[in-house]
Parts: C-alpha cells; sequence; structure tokens
C-alpha cells in the first residue's frame, strides 16, 4: 500500500520552455530544481514568464483525494511597467518606472481559477498616479497588497496601497479586452487636499481614465 513505502528523489530540469504549463504564457528556466517524497513533490528555481523574471518554487502535497487536489506556488516576482504590460494590465503610461521586487503566493485548486496574493515594499520602483497628481521616488518605500482572482479576465478583489502622501484601498476590474474598466476606492487620501471614494474609469486601450469622485472632501487650496 501506499502508506507502507517510503521514497526520497531529487532531479534536475534544464533548459525548460513551455506554453502549455500556463496558458497563452511561455514559462523559461535555464535550470529548476525537483524534490519528490512520498509526502511532497517540488519544483523551484528562477526563470521568467513572459520575459517577467521570478524565483519560485511549486508544492504538491501527495495524498490528497483526486477531487479536492490542491497545490501552490510561492517566490519574489519583479514588479515593472515590462511585468504590467506582459499581463496586460493597461495602467495609465508612466505609473510604473523601474522595478521592484514582490512575494506572492497561487493557490491553485482543481477545478477553480487560480487566486494570487501578492505583497510588496515597492523599493526601487517608482510610482505615480496622473490623475491624482501624485507620486513615489523608487529609493522610497511603501506597502502594497493585492488579492486577485486569476481567471480568463483577472479580477482584483483587495488592493491596498500605503504611501508617503497617499492612502488607497479598493478593488480593480478589467474589461474583456484586459484593459482597466475600473480602480474603486473605497477611501482616497492624498496629502491634505483631498479624502474620498473616488472611482478611475478606464475608457479604452491609449485614452487617458476618468476620474469620478463619490463624495469625501476636496480642498484645491492646498493641492
Amino acid at each position: 500500500q501506499t502508506d507502507q513505502v517510503e521514497f526520497n528523489a531529487t532531479g534536475t530540469l534544464s533548459d525548460v520552455r513551455t506554453e502549455v504549463l500556463i496558458r497563452n504564457r511561455v514559462l523559461t528556466a535555464p535550470r529548476l530544481e525537483i524534490t519528490a517524497s512520498d509526502k511532497l513533490v517540488e519544483i523551484a528555481g528562477p526563470g521568467a514568464l513572459d520575459g517577467v523574471a521570478f524565483d519560485a518554487g511549486w508544492r504538491l502535497p501527495l495524498g490528497q483525494p483526486p477531487e479536492a487536489a490542491r497545490s501552490s506556488v510561492t517566490g519574489d516576482l519583479e514588479i515593472s511597467q515590462k511585468a504590467l504590460d506582459a499581463f496586460n494590465i493597461a495602467l495609465p503610461p508612466g505609473s510604473v518606472q523601474g522595478a521592484a521586487i514582490g512575494s506572492f503566493t497561487v493557490d491553485l485548486v482543481k477545478g477553480q481559477p487560480p487566486k494570487l496574493a501578492l505583497r510588496s515594499d515597492l523599493r526601487g520602483a517608482r510610482v505615480s498616479l496622473a490623475p491624482v497628481g501624485w507620486s513615489k521616488p523608487a529609493d522610497t518605500g511603501a506597502t502594497l497588497e493585492v488579492d486577485a482572482t486569476l481567471g480568463d479576465i483577472p479580477s482584483v478583489s483587495r488592493l491596498v496601497l500605503d504611501a508617503p502622501g497617499l492612502s488607497a484601498k479598493g478593488s480593480v476590474g478589467l474589461s474583456a479586452d484586459k484593459t482597466l474598466d475600473f480602480v474603486r476606492i473605497d477611501r482616497l487620501q492624498v496629502g491634505n487636499w483631498l479624502d474620498a471614494p473616488v472611482d478611475l474609469l478606464g475608457q479604452g486601450r491609449g485614452a487617458p481614465v476618468a476620474v469620478a469622485l463619490r463624495g469625501g472632501t476636496l480642498d484645491l487650496r492646498r493641492a
């Protein structure tokens, strides 16, 4: 019986390239390490997804019922304009310059879209929100938290950005062509002049976003 068998094995995958592991995405890696035992299978190492660098590991606990098989991917990835372009996240031009590192976990459950949790201090990236005239220098830290569902059209159920001069909590939706549909911020605080719920509304690829204030306080004397 399987519970009477113990095994341990290690191996190496070299010059990895696949276009089927993640649909419509090209994953490459020069070298991935494999560890397998009677309890766990893990594949880990640095690589790139559509040219976006990552260092991650996939873990599959064994002995799970097939109908509820669950695995996970954890690691670090690049946050940059290149990453936004690769994943068709059409934020306003110039929103991100340079690159930061984010730590992420993707939960994979059979029959369900993947769930992503991403956290970063955004050091190394200059981030700006042109519609409200705010920007963060690359060497300044911040808090970014993203919880998303990675279906055919990704959605962000929770977005938190807390940085000097700006605090925002809300959600993000993409349209059918995966351009920005909306950023719904339940409370946006910018400097000492804006404290309000705000929507940023996409108007199609290449077009500037529209800004809708849904209440709150706006003091142009301090803007």
